[in-house]
């Protein structure tokens, strides 16, 4: 199963995250998760 992401979901996304987490948090989770899986 695969879904097709627009670049601009993804820069949406990690423009929220990095206004919603600190660095050392946003460091955590985004070397723990990858963006192909369900976030």
């Amino acid at each position: 199963k695969g879904v097709m992401i627009e670049h601009r979901n993804t820069v949406n996304f990690l423009s929220w995250a990095h206004t919603a987490f600190d660095g050392a948090a946003l460091e955590k989770t985004l070397f723990s998760t990858s963006l192909n899986f369900d976030l």
